[in-house]
Formats: structure tokens, C-alpha cells, sequence
């Protein structure tokens, strides 16, 4: 009988740690993504993965590793992967900052590079989405591109 009365307070203890950590109606504050550009048209082509995290209104953090992948005989050295997160804000024009990149050649082939980021803004985040670009250092082109979802910023009324 005590046994039981212990597991049911613990219980009701780890419940109400969760209920007071996140804000009313919020969604899991972390996600996960995995990008790749693989089939988009380049010699080579690059990856990502990792966690976006929403830390509260204004702030987000992003931890993962972009990789920057040659093709078996070689080419595409001299392009990077460059991983950026988009923002929304409540008001006001979206913003982009790059947060990991992958520039350091990829003669060694798979070579993931591990980053973490904190982005601090004025303005009250709404929704975020990670974005994978690959782009080549000669000619600064744009090369391609792929796209997580959307998530909306559980601290912030969304649209």
C-alpha cells in the first residue's frame, strides 16, 4: 500500500514539473530535421541533420552537422553546405541567419562537421524551418536547395 502511494506521487510530481516547464497548449519545443540535396542535378550534394529548439519567444537554438559530399570520382569540391534558419516574426519582415556550413573540402569523402547556435532576436519569434543550400565557391551559384517544415513557436501566439 505505501508502495503504491510512493509511485503515485511520484507520479503526480514528474506530471506537474512537465505542466510548469512549458507554457499552456504548447507543442514539443524541439524538432527534429534531416535535409539532403541528393538527386537535385550537382556532382556532389549535402546533407543535414540535427534539432531545432525553441527557448522562448524570442530565441531559438539549433544543434546538428552539415555535411558537404563528393562524388566517387571527385568532382564537386569547391562547393559548401551551408545550413540557415528562416524566421517569421509576429510583425515585421522574415529573417535568415546561417548557423553551420561545411567548407573545408570533401576529398576525405563523408565528413560531418558539428555546430550549435543560438540566434537571439529584437522581435517575438512566430515559426521557423531549417533550410540546406548547397552553393559552389567559384562561381557563388546556388546550386540546390532543400527545405524542412515549418514549426511554429509554441512560447508565441502564431499566425
Amino acid at each position: 500500500m505505501r508502495t503504491s502511494r510512493v509511485v503515485t506521487l511520484s507520479l503526480l510530481v514528474m506530471v506537474a514539473a512537465l505542466v510548469m516547464a512549458a507554457p499552456a497548449g504548447a507543442e514539443t519545443t524541439n524538432h527534429y530535421y534531416s535535409l539532403s540535396t541528393k538527386g537535385q542535378g550537382t556532382p556532389g550534394y549535402a546533407l543535414a541533420s540535427g534539432y531545432l529548439f525553441f527557448e522562448g519567444k524570442r530565441t531559438v537554438k539549433l544543434r546538428g552537422y552539415a555535411t558537404d559530399v563528393c562524388a566517387p570520382d571527385g568532382s564537386g569540391n569547391g562547393y559548401g553546405a551551408y545550413v540557415s534558419v528562416i524566421l517569421e516574426f509576429k510583425k515585421g519582415p522574415p529573417g535568415a541567419r546561417v548557423v553551420g556550413r561545411d567548407t573545408d573540402g570533401c576529398s576525405t569523402g563523408y565528413n560531418p562537421n558539428p555546430f550549435e547556435r543560438t540566434v537571439r532576436t529584437e522581435r517575438r519569434i512566430a515559426s521557423a524551418r531549417v533550410i540546406l543550400t548547397e552553393w559552389d565557391a567559384q562561381s557563388r551559384d546556388l546550386d540546390a536547395r532543400a527545405y524542412s517544415r515549418w514549426w511554429g513557436n509554441p512560447f508565441v501566439y502564431t499566425r
